[in-house]
């Protein structure tokens, strides 16, 4: 590789579960206020979720939150998606 075409590499951010977060309820339409409801927690703590801190969701949410805005869990969980790992 020359060193121009080094200057043109670059790789892509890391998709956490935050942003997966984010883009599940982007995708399927469905508010923090509406998740939080229907998870019985907090707005804080879906924020707190998309934003990475602290502990992740347990996994119970994460179906949760993959059944409501109808993302595949696999995706959600690891950024991976095969029927394998899309299966409860």
């Amino acid at each position: 590789m020359t060193q121009d075409e080094a200057a043109w590499t670059w790789t892509l951010p890391e998709l956490t579960l935050g942003w997966r977060l984010k883009m599940a309820l982007d995708s399927g339409g469905v508010t923090a206020r509406e998740m939080a409801d229907r998870l019985g927690v907090t707005r804080q703590t879906i924020s707190r979720w998309m934003g990475d801190k602290g502990r992740p969701p347990h996994l119970t949410y994460l179906r949760a939150w993959a059944e409501y805005t109808d993302v595949p869990f696999g995706w959600l969980d690891s950024g991976e998606h095969n029927e394998q790992l899309d299966r409860p």
